[in-house]
């Protein structure tokens, strides 16, 4: 649980949002907060926000600070986790220059205290967390849970097992010339994106001609 209460703040929005791993409300103190943690639960990662105090000395006094966030990421199918949990700071660019001097010794305990946890601190910005794979993350939450018919899923899949990498136009033009089918199966192409059934380079923005891929048999949900 949060070692501190999400406070009221007139200078950024304050909310709350889904967090479908831990099955509660996370709270957020910003808007690129928000974002940060719809990214993380749309990729069903397990995030905790505020989740350690840390005490340190600095010129002389003692302090302590709180990160945003503790990440630990989803393992692979296989039972095997190769990213070590990551501690985060969430800050816009433009705050992270002002605030330096009075940040960088809560950074650098923070560091020293994911270290013998054998975690990673990180710091990230607008930079990372807004642009393309933001948009392509909100476009798809909409077909994640979607339902979908079994047999166009079946269809789409088994295609892509014999085209190999593709694209979502090339891969409906194999399958079909019909427009109304076409526009039946692209919904299934985008819900079985946001499931990982099939591969996509979720970073970039989604069209139909980006580069599609199947899944190992170990990969499919």
């Amino acid at each position: 649980m949060p070692v501190r209460k999400i406070p009221k703040n007139y200078r950024n929005l304050t909310g709350v949002i889904k967090n479908t791993k831990a099955n509660r409300m996370s709270g957020f103190e910003s808007t690129l907060e928000r974002d940060f943690y719809f990214l993380l639960d749309f990729h069903d990662h397990d995030f905790e926000e505020q989740p350690v105090l840390i005490e340190f000395d600095h010129e002389g006094s003692r302090r302590k600070y709180t990160p945003d966030v503790l990440v630990t990421f989803k393992s692979s199918p296989m039972g095997v986790v190769d990213r070590k949990p990551e501690l985060y700071e969430i800050k816009y660019r433009e705050d992270l220059r002002k605030e330096w001097p009075a940040c960088k010794p809560r950074f650098k305990a923070a560091r020293r205290y994911a270290r013998k946890r054998d975690w990673k601190f990180k710091i990230i910005t607008e930079k990372e967390i807004r642009g393309p794979q933001l948009e392509t993350a909100q476009f798809l939450r909409g077909f994640k849970k979607k339902p979908a018919d079994q047999k166009s899923i079946k269809k789409l899949l088994s295609a892509i097992a014999i085209l190999g990498d593709t694209n979502p136009d090339s891969l409906l033009s194999y399958i079909t010339t019909d427009a109304w089918e076409r526009a039946e199966l692209v919904k299934i192409i985008w819900h079985l994106v946001a499931t990982k059934r099939i591969k996509c380079d979720l970073s970039k923005m989604l069209t139909m001609k980006c580069t599609l891929s199947p899944v190992s048999v170990w990969s499919v949900k």
